[in-house]
């Protein structure tokens, strides 16, 4: 007891040693330990990263507007509430600095709190702005084959970077003729990606794709069959690559420069194959099958550039002046794009591993989990008014993207259709010095 010695000490040496006397002065002793204790509880609950309890710290990140979430506990809630002061009132709230701060606080304060590694120390940032070339990792394109990679390291990226795609039609194939909208809402144009499918009722001949928006065609000299797909690929540099399955038919590829429906083009029109731009926007696209000179399909494309007017024959939706007799659909198409999104940004953090003490998985998945969820939390509650915003945790992964080819049917089974016997020959013709006159039908 402090205050019973303290006033023992305080007495007459006559009295200090006096048993009676020391019980006495023990009665207000305690009753004045106490009184420290609770003034030492009230001291504490005044001082946030001293409150006992997260009720008294909650009282106290009022004055912040926070309160606890759910999921807090009083470790967490203190890293919380540093990291989105600090943000708040040193670096400006809305600002990139104030962002990048708050995330990279609050995952160290957040790990320490709860004992686990997910997010490397955050000691540089890479900013940038994503336009497409950039050195700005994009979304996989479900279009292409070879090898992506994913960038590991905190960045802050601007308009980050969203890979769209559309098939056309929803369902079915796509006719000659038929013109469709493609809608870019990203800041910047794109390059446009394309895949044809050939259908039942192929092949598909000579296939030209019109952007009529930009006068911009591409033409492939050749044919789409049955079941096989034609890979229209952009790449980085504005050309464009073309796969019929497995085999490069690049060459077969033309440009049209400055192309108008119904004004055929000139030699001087034609340029070396480039992918076909996307406008920000909405983009009218037209498709149709032409004849070009030592090319087959004399029954299936148009012999002269059309104009818009001119739409396949259907009953009670053309007019009959501007119809031809109607052809089935011979491909499916498929379309992909990237788009720079306007007022939005992301905070991508390398997550490659999870490192917990033993024993301990399920809590440190919680855990990540928590963390993840509390950024994307705390960047909305810094990031301005009408901007859209998210944090990415990238795992590592390294993707190869594969085809799949059909090669062959295996088992072969070879069925008879009847038995016909080895030693007589079906009545089903005559052929001279093969057939006896008496097994031998008129063809």
């Amino acid at each position: 007891m402090t205050h019973l010695k303290a006033m023992v000490n305080r007495l007459p040496l006559l009295y200090r040693n006096g048993e009676l006397v020391e019980d006495m002065l023990a009665v207000p002793a305690v009753e004045l330990d106490i009184l420290d204790e609770e003034a030492l509880e009230v001291q504490r609950a005044h001082w946030f990263d001293a409150a006992l309890t997260l009720e008294e710290a909650g009282k106290l990140a009022a004055v912040l507007d926070l309160a606890p979430e759910p999921w807090q506990d009083l470790g967490e809630f203190r890293a919380w509430v540093h990291a989105l002061r600090n943000a708040r009132l040193q670096d400006g709230s809305v600002t990139q600095r104030a962002i990048a701060n708050f995330v990279a606080d609050y995952v160290r304060r957040y790990q320490a709190a709860v004992g686990i590694r997910a997010i490397p120390p955050i000691n540089r940032w890479q900013v940038s702005t994503a336009i497409y070339g950039d050195d700005i990792t994009p979304p996989p394109d479900p279009l292409a084959l070879g090898r992506q990679v994913h960038r590991l390291g905190p960045a802050i990226v601007d308009t980050p970077p969203k890979r769209q795609y559309e098939r056309i039609p929803l369902a079915g194939g796509l006719q000659p003729l038929q013109s469709f909208e493609l809608v870019n809402d990203g800041l910047d144009d794109s390059r446009l990606g394309l895949l044809l499918t050939g259908l039942a009722d192929g092949p598909e001949h000579v296939p030209l794709v019109v952007n009529v928006t930009t006068g911009e065609g591409l033409l492939f000299l050749g044919e789409v069959p049955p079941g096989q797909r034609l890979w229209l690929r952009p790449n980085p540099d504005g050309s464009v690559t073309a796969e019929l399955e497995k085999r490069d038919v690049t060459a077969q590829l033309r440009s049209i420069a400055n192309l108008q429906p119904g004004v055929p083009w000139t030699p001087e029109q034609l340029r070396d194959p480039i992918a076909l731009t996307l406008r920000s926007g909405a983009n009218t696209l037209w498709f149709l099958p032409v004849a070009h000179y030592d090319q087959r399909g004399l029954d299936r494309f148009l012999f002269s550039l059309p104009d818009l007017l001119l739409h396949q024959g259907l009953y009670d939706q053309v007019n009959f002046d501007q119809a031809l007799f109607y052809q089935e659909p011979a491909i499916a198409l498929q379309a992909t794009w990237i788009e720079t999104q306007p007022a939005r940004f992301s905070v991508q953090l390398p997550a490659a591993a999870l490192a917990h003490p033993p024993g301990a998985v399920q809590a440190a998945i919680a855990s990540y989990d928590e963390l993840h969820a509390s950024l994307n939390q705390g960047v909305a509650k810094l990031k301005p008014a009408g901007v859209a915003a998210h944090v990415e945790f990238q795992v590592f992964s390294e993707i190869q993207a594969q085809a799949d080819y059909m090669t062959g049917v295996s088992p072969i089974q070879i069925q008879e259709i009847g038995p016909t016997g080895s030693d007589q020959l079906l009545e089903v013709g005559g052929l001279f010095s093969v057939t006896e006159f008496d097994d031998s039908t008129f063809r």
